[in-house]
């Protein structure tokens, strides 16, 4: 009896660590996103981001995108190209605030990732004020399968 209780506690112990063959992948991911100008509310402007990723998917992580801001930067989007490493794909990012939601194709593998957005100003989205180029610190976590 007791061999099977050690045999049974070594299979949950196994099962418990072990992910199953489905399991999501995560990923996450810091870097520098670069808007020339923002705002845009015009839209159909261009912007870049260059940083690194860790996870399922890791390395330098660079994007090419078009983006478009509400005059009082409250809103955004943004959709383009990004590679991580030797992995490609597209991306969707709509932002409220600070805080961005991303779909993302990599690989022909869908992810979805929430991210910060920190714009080192926010000169432009105040009534009266000149859009100009903003550098933003961006971070976030995502998961896909």
């Amino acid at each position: 009896m007791r061999k099977f209780i050690a045999a049974a506690m070594l299979l949950v112990a196994v099962f418990a660590v072990s992910p199953p063959a489905h399991a999501q992948q995560a990923i996450a991911f810091t870097g520098v996103a670069t808007l020339d100008p923002f705002p845009c509310p015009e839209g159909n402007c261009s912007g870049t981001f260059l940083g690194s990723a860790t996870g399922t998917i890791s390395g330098t992580m660079t994007a090419d995108f078009t983006y478009w801001e509400a005059a009082d930067c409250s809103l955004g989007t943004a959709a383009g190209t990004l590679s991580i490493g030797s992995h490609d794909g597209t991306f969707f990012w709509s932002r409220v605030g600070t805080t961005a939601i991303i779909s993302a194709e990599i690989d022909g593998d869908h992810y979805d990732a929430e991210a910060a957005f920190v714009p080192d100003n926010v000169d432009g989205c105040v009534p009266g004020g000149t859009a100009k180029k903003v550098v933003a610190q961006v971070a976030g976590t995502g998961a896909g399968a």
